[in-house]
């Protein structure tokens, strides 16, 4: 065998043109996508697969359920339905725990009154005098009968609420938005046992122990709420006081109050003042032992809710430093009111498509803290519910209980989107998923892009952009706001067929989430809202984030564009191709309001200028919104119907060779060698780019024109080459859809070469021999997003090489 290979070898050496060879190049060429979005003939709730995932229904709490449920309880949910039954169990049995924990802590404590049984004297007190000795002491408030008697207070309110709307909307044909109920109850005040300790606790920034509130490894499980950004809490089990400072500012000459209840007072409470402290830091957990805080010796006070403890600035008059925010944050957070409370979690690790989804991270944690604050800060202005109430347009949509509203109380919305939230799961979508986000009446998931200030600038940017409407730079960063907002919509149980999730009319429509984006705008630019992100480090917020997401909302936005200037024009929409642009299909908000229709409107809503038109015929209004239904829904079925676009795009990349030529005279020979190459291509739509990359080998006959010998030594030569190589290529998806695609190829080249003495230059094609599409899709609730890179015959390649012969 070795002298078989000894005497291939010399004959493969025989010819002066023969040898070893490497090469590399440029290659460049053009790739054709096909993009195609589908509406789903059944629309489904997909979740965690794709773009906007929010229609999820979660299972129905059943009234005992919901009396079962733990004041402002702070354990974490799952964010599916189908949590396992020790999930659930362990949850309750520590909910059980905590109960009677509570109920020992009660009794021992009046044990102890009721045992103390010896006089001044020394003499064992009569039965009379420990009955008189009880009665002195305040009876300490019951736990349990203080929930049971906050909640029979909220199910008053929400009654009353009701009752109140039902009046409004008689003869008006309008709705009640339906208010949550078997929300945690808010905890009543402390004890008015608690009195003013004689000596208030200064407590100086040197005299305890602080931590960063937020870690990559200690994030899943914390809790936040949006009332009590700074929680005070109290562990019996080693007698220690824990504040947990959920704000990103630094705190300076601020004082720690518990409300007592006060009913000649007429917010129902009163102050009592229990330390002082210079300064707190920023996104900060500090303990401190009981003795530092003498006030916590009271056994009722160690039981107060944490919501009762409250942070006040210690002064009167504005700081002297002008970066200390401490007055200005504080009394921003004092205004809200709405408790938008949850915990914070990871991926489930039985998701299927837990790969939409990252880790939650300090970063992130503490950007949906900040959005969250501003959010209830919103509700809760005078500025918002104005917006709400004057709003020109009809808000409408389906309910939890499938009810079909078709115009709302906007009074009732307003009371609903200020109730509290139920204790939301909160995780965080990939930054490089192409996924927007997804939520339930208990979960909320947006894309880490859209809260982090470095990505959406409108956060920072608000005064340069709060009265450009959707006009300018700021649309892709709106529609960022739009979302978030979309998401919080569906929390108050409301689904995709909604103007309180959608925004009307392709994205520039009235809706919850651009009256709730211009409400606050304006408030940030006036500085009333709790988190000024340009008081914030200009780096604030994490450095980590996804440029390629921009492009996927952009593309949503020029949609939008297009639909209305189409629309405007009088000409056909049903031809844009991609990407698929969600809206709601019942499309008639602006009808009982016509007269209020701007001049464009009546152009640009069709059912605007329609109604009032058929308003001056005696048109019954029932038969006509029932066409006017049917006509919308035909229309839009006609837009979200299967879409087709071909797009190509130029490639450019590389390709490396190592291989042998054989020539067998001076004009014909043979090359066989290996390759790898790799090819690139930007993209706009439902991908922003794709990749190739490949490996195999090939063969092709050479044949050379052209020789020349300058002493019967090789000098050069010229000539053509043709062959096939087979190639094994994975292609890469970027984009809304990420998807690895492995295939394999036979490719025809072809094309000239030219050596000098060692130095070799090829210029030749490559051209796909097999027709085949790579295909990718991306399921979302109501659409079927489909790719498919097309390789034929078209699609060649264009390849220089520079080699070396050895």
């Amino acid at each position: 065998m070795c002298l078989a290979l000894v005497g291939l070898w010399s004959n493969l050496e025989a010819h002066p043109k023969s040898g070893f060879f490497i090469q590399a190049g440029f290659e460049t060429g053009m790739s054709s996508i096909t993009e195609s979005v589908k509406k789903r003939p059944n629309p489904q709730s997909i979740i965690g697969n794709g773009l906007y995932q929010q229609g999820y229904q979660p299972r129905k709490t059943t009234k005992e359920e919901s009396t079962s449920r733990s004041n402002h309880s702070h354990e974490a949910h799952s964010h599916e339905e189908s949590e396992t039954p020790s999930q659930v169990s362990s949850g309750q049995t520590e909910s059980t725990q905590q109960a009677k924990n509570t109920e020992q802590e009660s009794t021992t404590a009046s044990s102890a009154v009721v045992v103390e049984g010896v006089s001044e004297e020394g003499q064992l007190k009569t039965s009379e005098q420990k009955d008189q000795a009880q009665a002195d002491v305040p009876a300490q408030p019951d736990p349990v009968a203080q929930k049971d008697q906050a909640r029979e207070k909220q199910q008053e309110e929400i009654a009353r609420k009701t009752q109140e709307c039902e009046e409004r909307v008689k003869s008006t044909g309008r709705t009640c938005a339906p208010l949550a109920k078997g929300l945690d109850a808010i905890p009543d005040y402390a004890p008015s046992t608690i009195q003013t300790p004689k000596t208030i606790s200064k407590i100086t920034s040197g005299s305890y122990t602080s931590t960063a509130l937020f870690t990559d490894s200690n994030v899943v499980g914390q809790t936040f709420s949006t009332t009590n950004p700074i929680a005070t809490t109290f562990d019996a089990s080693n007698s220690t006081i824990h504040i947990k400072n959920s704000l990103p500012y630094d705190l300076k000459n601020v004082k720690l109050v518990v409300k007592v209840k006060d009913d000649t007072n007429e917010k129902g409470y009163r102050d009592v003042t229990l330390a002082t402290f210079d300064s707190i830091k920023a996104s900060s957990h500090i303990t401190l032992n009981k003795n530092q805080i003498p006030a916590f010796s009271d056994s009722a006070l160690q039981k107060v809710d944490t919501q009762n403890f409250e942070f006040r600035y210690n002064g009167t008059t504005l700081p002297n430093d002008t970066s200390d925010h401490t007055r200005r944050v504080l009394e921003a957070i004092d205004k809200i009111t709405t408790n938008i409370h949850g915990t914070f979690q990871n991926p489930e690790s039985a998701n299927s498509n837990r790969s939409k989804y990252q880790k939650m991270t300090a970063d992130v944690a503490q950007n949906y803290v900040n959005m969250y604050l501003n959010l209830a800060g919103t509700l809760d202005s005078q500025v918002w519910k104005e917006a709400m109430l004057d709003a020109k347009f009809n808000f409408h949509g389906n309910d939890n209980e499938s009810v079909n509203h078709t115009n709302i109380d906007k009074q009732s919305l307003v009371d609903q989107f200020r109730q509290d939230s139920r204790n939301l799961s909160i995780r965080a979508v990939s930054l490089y998923s192409g996924a927007f986000g997804w939520a339930s009446s208990t979960n909320m998931a947006v894309n880490a892009n859209f809260i982090n200030p470095n990505f959406n600038e409108l956060l920072r940017k608000y005064n340069d952009t709060a009265d450009n409407g959707n006009d300018g730079w700021n649309d892709a960063y709106r529609y960022m706001f739009h979302t978030f907002f979309h998401e919080f919509g569906h929390t108050k149980g409301w689904k995709h067929d909604s103007n309180l999730t959608y925004s009307e009319y392709y994205h520039l429509g009235g809706g919850f989430s651009s009256v709730t984006t211009d409400a606050w705008l304006k408030l940030a630019n006036s500085n009333e809202l709790p988190i000024n992100y340009q008081d914030l480090p200009a780096n604030y917020g994490g450095n980590e984030y996804y440029d390629g997401v921009k492009s996927a909302v952009q593309g949503k936005v020029a949609v939008a564009h297009q639909l209305k200037n189409r629309k405007i024009a009088g000409n056909d929409t049903s031809n844009i191709g991609y990407p698929y642009y969600g809206y709601p299909t019942y499309n008639n908000p602006y009808i009982s309001n016509n007269s209020g229709c701007t001049a464009e409107e009546m152009r640009l809503y069709d059912e605007c200028r329609y109604y009032a038109d058929m308003a001056l015929q005696d048109v019954p209004k029932g038969a006509f919104e029932n066409a006017l239904n049917t006509m919308s829904a035909t229309l839009l079925e006609s837009v979200q119907a299967l879409q087709n676009k071909a797009l190509k795009n130029p490639t450019l990349g590389f390709n490396t060779q190592i291989g042998y030529q054989n020539y067998f005279n001076n004009i014909i020979g043979l090359s066989y060698y290996a390759m790898f190459n790799y090819n690139f291509s930007k993209r706009q739509g439902l991908l922003n780019k794709t990749q190739q990359y490949g490996v195999g080998g090939g063969v092709n006959l050479l044949i050379d024109f052209i020789n020349v010998y300058k002493d019967k030594n090789f000098k050069s030569s010229f000539g053509v080459f043709a062959g096939a190589r087979a190639l094994y290529n994975r292609y890469q998806f970027n984009g809304m859809i990420n998807a690895s695609k492995h295939k394999g190829n036979v490719y025809f080249t072809t094309g000239f070469n030219y050596r000098y003495k060692h130095s070799k230059i090829s210029l030749g094609i490559s051209m796909p021999l097999i027709k085949q599409n790579i295909k990718a899709q991306l399921l979302t609730e109501e659409t079927i997003n489909e790719v498919a890179l097309n390789e034929n015959f078209n699609n060649m390649h264009v390849f220089m090489n520079y080699g070396w012969v050895f």
